[in-house]
């Protein structure tokens, strides 16, 4: 079985129940959720646009890495999400970020995600769940990555986010107990 490391964001509508769906969905497909990291709430690089909800998942998987970015794709589409744009709104964004020490380049996938270690907003959620996972092509671990990184953007918790600062859409999905246990105490 893989481990694999699975980001997820959403800007649009209800973002945390837009995460919690897209979960929900992964699971039904049998990608087993091991352990989710912290929810943040993450400024968007580029165009003006409303603030992402992040979160990582350690999931584990039978499928091959090009099955699963097909049915991560599957999942966007389902939710709503037109295409796989650079940049704009999006009511759901899964990525691949890590599939065991794979490292690979196709037209289609490349593994490790190829700017994940630009991102603070994949990478101070990976390093909750894993500082010292290492990347395979740097030889770097998640810590080091994040001290390295030189994305000026915002990345809070969201625990720490008052209630004055209006967020939008943090409603808690209807059916919790459908959800994965890894993200039960993160709510």
């Amino acid at each position: 079985m893989a481990t694999v490391y699975i980001s997820l964001g959403s800007n649009m509508g209800s973002r945390l129940a837009n995460c919690l769906t897209a979960l929900e969905r992964m699971e039904g497909f049998g990608i087993k959720v091991e352990k989710g990291s912290p929810w943040f709430l993450s400024e968007p690089l580029g165009l003006p646009q409303p603030w992402f909800i992040n979160a990582v998942a350690r999931t584990y998987t039978l499928m091959s890495p090009h099955t699963l970015l097909h049915r991560l794709q599957e999942i966007e589409r389902e939710m709503g999400r037109k295409t796989k744009g650079t940049g704009g709104p999006r009511i759901i964004d899964l990525d691949i970020i890590l599939y065991d020490r794979i490292v690979l380049t196709t037209p289609w996938l490349t593994l490790p995600h190829p700017r994940f270690r630009e991102r603070r907003f994949v990478l101070e959620p990976l390093v909750t769940l894993a500082p010292r996972l290492k990347d395979p092509l740097t030889g770097l671990t998640a810590q080091e990555l994040l001290e390295k990184c030189q994305d000026p953007s915002r990345v809070i918790p969201l625990k720490t986010v008052g209630k004055d600062l209006e967020i939008g859409g943090l409603d808690r999905p209807a059916h919790p107990e459908r959800l994965p246990r890894a993200f039960w105490c993160r709510l």
